[in-house]
């Protein structure tokens, strides 16, 4: 799985981002032209500014970036705004190519001045809103953002777009605390939260990717779409009845404890997923049987790397068996 998506995207980014490439370094005193490395722009903003057309590429240095930029097409307010179908991707380690956002200076979290790391403008209609399908943001460490009051997508607000190796960790919104829309590949997502639904994501499709440690809010998903191959552990949100609220797809992931009002299940409300290969520690309350197979209840402790330190792979040592196959989880976040 996780070579076959390596494989997808490499293709998919070497046709469809054969235009330009421009630079982004926080560490030049003085903005350049952005055509090299050596003249790079010094936010990412300016960079992102000079992709006129879909197709371009933005490569970034290390360094931390946290500026406030306001879309010309509505109110949204984040540190890197996309107008057209870009590449953005850091050139370093994700760890130290920070895209810092910024809670709201009265709430501490959402409300009017607060700014979330990344947004795709798309409207979903009309040539201008679908001119940023397909966006892939890679390899950078997305945090402290946040929503308005309204909002949705702390971390990153990303229809019909990518969000590719990254990390996403103390975001903020009313609904996706860490993700609004999109699909998230091989990230980490974890001490997210919502003030309303979806303490880690409205809308969002995860593939390959780590979900530790996120609490608040009303459902850990909201409106979700598929989760495949993925480790959810350690959350905990205020509704005992529900992970997701609509019908989403569930494929050889592992479910191990998380909390609900003190309570450890699953309690899926509204709408049963179609599930396989997964295993749920503790109960399964609210699933319906006739869409699931290959299902598994383990009440037994979860081996992971090491916690302690950030890596939550699961080991071999798991005991999953053919169920939430362990040698796929413990490679999906490295």
């Amino acid at each position: 799985m996780k070579k076959l998506i390596a494989v997808l995207f490499s293709a998919f980014a070497a046709s469809a981002f054969a235009g330009n490439t421009y630079y982004a370094d926080a560490s030049v005193e003085v903005s350049g032209d952005g055509l090299t490395p050596e003249t790079a722009k010094k936010t990412i903003q300016e960079a992102v500014d000079l992709c006129a057309t879909s197709g371009d590429t933005v490569k970034v240095a290390e360094g931390v970036y946290q500026d406030t930029n306001t879309c010309t097409y509505d109110s949204a307010r984040a540190v890197v705004i996309i107008t057209n179908k870009i590449h953005l991707v850091a050139t370093g380690a994700k760890e130290r190519t920070i895209i810092k956002g910024a809670f709201d200076s009265t709430s501490g979290n959402v409300g009017p001045d607060a700014v979330r790391g990344v947004y795709v403008y798309y409207t979903g209609s009309g040539t201008a809103g679908k001119r940023t399908a397909n966006s892939i943001i890679e390899g950078f460490t997305v945090c402290n953002g946040a929503s308005s009051t309204s909002g949705s997508g702390g971390g990153l607000s990303i229809q019909n777009s990518y969000a590719v190796n990254c990390i996403v960790s103390n975001c903020v919104a009313k609904n996706g605390g860490a993700f609004c829309r999109g699909t998230a590949v091989r990230c980490l997502v974890t001490d997210c939260t919502s003030t309303a639904h979806g303490v880690v994501s409205m809308s969002t499709t995860y593939l390959n990717s780590i979900i530790v440690r996120n609490a608040g809010g009303q459902r850990l998903f909201y409106y979700p779409g598929m989760v495949v191959n993925c480790t959810v552990s350690g959350n905990n949100f205020f509704r005992d009845w529900g992970y997701f609220d609509s019908s989403p797809s569930l494929f050889n992931t592992i479910f191990a404890d998380n909390t609900g009002w003190g309570v450890n299940d699953v309690g899926f409300y509204s709408y049963s997923p179609v599930a396989s290969n997964c295993v749920f520690k503790g109960t399964t309350r609210g699933l319906d049987l006739a869409k699931v197979g290959n299902i598994h209840t383990n009440t037994s402790d979860y081996a992971y790397a090491a916690p302690a330190l950030g890596d939550w792979r699961t080991t071999a040592e798991m005991g999953a068996g053919d169920v939430g196959n362990a040698e796929y989880l413990k490679k999906v976040f490295k």
